[in-house]
């Protein structure tokens, strides 16, 4: 710790005027309010009128007085606690160390009129998670971990990240793999509650997307954005024994207007426009992360597999929109299977009906897995509404589309009936 400094002596003047030993804990419980308030935790006029009294007696500017606030803390071993943007906190005095709590809770009902077969309803919880992070030591040092609840419990998200500047950081794993901007933004801010058939079918598959792997990221300049990771290739919490290879992939972005768009759903209109271009491509050695002829189940193939994707992203006034196309090579290892290529589409706009109230959003996608046959084929139309009560942090959704996969045979249509619930915190 630090020398205290004539501006932390003057304070502890002030306390001792005012019997630090005595009325210590009500002493010490002014200082947390103070620091909270400097830190922005709405706690209240109270808070204010404390900081007004400090700044009052000691002479000190809310700069020095936040500091000399903390440096007493520290000497005393306290931490301080409170709320800040939507999101529990607890850090250290110094500000050194940490730790958000957050989560994600998303119960939703279904309903799937299949053609062909036994319709199904069903209630369940779609994520249900508790998000930890923060940083360690200083700043530059994060982390952050997030369970996965729902069913079977499990690990979703784990990973350490350190910031050397703003264009190189290290991020190390498991995580989202870097490829395509609907996996790289986050499903609690979608215009749907799903991701389109097109990025679930080229992404990476097994794993939702998520990878045990490092990744080189960062932001070069403010327009650009960049990352390129190697990873295990199995998925996530898998262990690598099925697959000889590792995975890369990467991703980079250019903003030449705006801001890069982080939600599809607007809550509020767009002032200006946005818009942004994307391109990702990963590629896997050896990959037996699943059958590549899923419709023949004898063979179980293992492959090198290429795949790559081109999106853009535009957002004006009241209107979100979002185009992406893929492509995929595969290539089996066992003799007498052919190089096969797969093409995928999803096209999406929204309109933002009612500020802070209404959001509309409505999807086209399609993904053909291999160009030599029908069999894999899947369409998707699907519309929905978003309710907001207070923004992304809860909020209703209501959908509902159709789909079509090919079997071997011909089409099979579902329509499809959601409501779900979120609440963020």
């Amino acid at each position: 710790m630090s020398s205290i400094n004539k501006y932390s002596k003057t304070v502890r003047c002030f306390l001792k005027r005012f019997g630090w030993r005595v009325y210590r804990p009500a002493l010490l419980a002014t200082l947390l309010a103070g620091v909270m308030g400097l830190n922005g935790s709405p706690v209240g006029a109270e808070t204010e009128d404390a900081n007004s009294q400090w700044t009052e007696a000691t002479g000190l500017n809310e700069d020095e007085l936040r500091r000399v606030m903390r440096e007493i803390l520290a000497a005393e071993g306290v931490g301080v606690a409170g709320l800040e943007n939507g999101r529990f906190f607890i850090q250290s005095p110094d500000e050194r160390n940490r730790l958000n709590i957050g989560g994600r809770i998303q119960p939703r009902f279904e309903y799937e009129r299949r053609g062909g077969e036994e319709n199904a309803a069903r209630a369940r919880f779609r994520r249900l998670r508790v998000d930890f992070r923060g940083h360690v030591i200083d700043e530059n040092l994060t982390f952050r971990i997030m369970p996965e609840l729902r069913d079977n419990a499990r690990l979703d998200t784990a990973y350490v990240n350190f910031r050397f500047s703003d264009a190189v950081q290290i991020r190390a794993g498991q995580f989202n793999v870097p490829f395509a901007w609907e996996r790289d933004s986050s499903s609690s801010r979608h215009q749907l509650t799903e991701r389109s058939t097109a990025n679930n079918e080229f992404q990476w598959p097994g794993g939702g997307g998520k990878d045990v792997g490092a990744t080189l990221h960062g932001q070069p300049v403010e327009d650009v954005r960049y990352a390129a990771g190697v990873f295990g290739g199995e998925g996530r919490n898998l262990s690598g024994e099925s697959t000889e290879g590792v995975m890369v992939s990467g991703r980079a972005t250019w903003s030449p207007l705006g801001d890069y768009p982080r939600n599809e759903a607007l809550v509020q209109p767009v002032e200006g426009t946005n818009l942004s271009f994307g391109a990702g491509a990963w590629y896997a050695n050896q990959s037996a992360m699943r059958d590549w002829y899923p419709w023949d189940d004898d063979e179980d193939q293992t492959a090198h597999a290429f795949a790559n994707t081109l999106d853009v992203q535009w957002q004006n006034g009241r209107f979100s929109a979002h185009a992406a196309g893929f492509f995929r090579q595969v290539n089996p290892r066992e003799d007498g299977f052919s190089t096969f290529n797969g093409f995928g589409l999803n096209v999406q706009g929204g309109y933002l009906i009612l500020p802070e109230r209404l959001f509309g959003g409505l999807r086209y996608s399609q993904a053909n897995p291999d160009d030599t046959r029908d069999e894999g084929k899947a369409r998707q139309v699907i519309g929905g509404l978003q309710l907001y009560h207070n923004g992304h942090r809860s909020k209703v959704h209501l959908e509902a589309g159709w789909e079509q996969h090919h079997d071997t045979d011909d089409w099979r249509d579902t329509e499809i009936v959601r409501v779900q619930y979120q609440l963020l915190f």
